[in-house]
């Protein structure tokens, strides 16, 4: 995990004592669907019987892959539109396809809230912990439309890395022995997407390379002088996230 992901949560989570996480139906340990209604931003809740409509593994009958970007729910915290923090950890998972979060209750209770009605979502488990931030397309994509996705944030600063995880269902031709897909079934197509933003003003789909990062920022009128060649040829994340805590330090 990055330097830069640490404070993140660090930060995140040093904020419970002071009262600026939102208490839900009385402090309730266990959130239902009263608790989240309450919070005015929740959209599309319904108790399910699967727990989910995808089914316990969240995956399509029929289909190969999954618009999900988990086989299985992981602990989150929710931080909604409005500021409020869910004072819980839930049962989550992410569609990229309906720009979804669906949230699981130990009762069994579950329900799918809008990427729109939220600003965070924080993975806290020791073998899955990231941050995915709800932003709109005319600010990340520069579109008219007003969809709001989830992004996973890989640095945040003055500057922000993120990347968007695409699925595209790709349809097989079950009435040939060709498919494009590669078997009879249709498939869900992951591929990802990068984009650097000047942090609230603006966004630039960016390549897995620090040639990249080091043109859009000469772009952006800023120095990118004591870089060296082998600074511009990163293709890691990992590698891009140090070279844009160096820029910007």
């Amino acid at each position: 995990m990055t330097k830069q992901l640490i404070v993140l949560l660090v930060c995140f989570l040093g904020l419970q004592p002071t009262g600026l996480f939102a208490q839900v139906s009385g402090g309730n340990t266990t959130l239902n669907l009263q608790d989240m209604r309450g919070l005015g931003e929740v959209f599309n809740i319904s108790q399910r019987e699967a727990g989910n409509r995808f089914g316990l593994d969240f995956r399509s009958a029929g289909v190969d892959g999954s618009p999900f970007l988990f086989d299985e729910t992981h602990k989150a915290m929710l931080v909604m539109k409005t500021g409020d923090t869910l004072a819980q950890t839930v049962d989550a998972n992410l569609d990229f396809v309906e720009n979804e979060v669906y949230v699981g209750m130990e009762s069994g209770e579950g329900g799918f809230i809008k990427a729109g009605s939220l600003q965070k979502v924080l993975f806290t488990e020791p073998e899955y912990q990231a941050v995915y931030v709800s932003l709109p397309d005319p600010y990340v994509r520069q579109d008219r439309d007003r969809v709001y996705r989830l992004y996973e944030l890989l640095y945040e600063g003055d500057y922000q890395l993120l990347k968007y995880n695409r699925r595209k269902l790709m349809k097989s031709n079950k009435n040939s022995s060709y498919s494009a897909t590669g078997s009879l079934n249709d498939k869900y197509v992951e591929e990802e997407d990068y984009y650097f933003c000047k942090t609230g003003e603006r966004c630039e789909k960016i390549r897995l390379r620090g040639k990249d990062v080091v043109k859009t920022l000469e772009d952006w009128g800023e120095s990118t002088t004591g870089l060296t060649k082998a600074d511009e040829r990163v293709r890691t994340e990992a590698e891009l996230v140090n070279l844009i805590g160096k820029l910007l330090k």
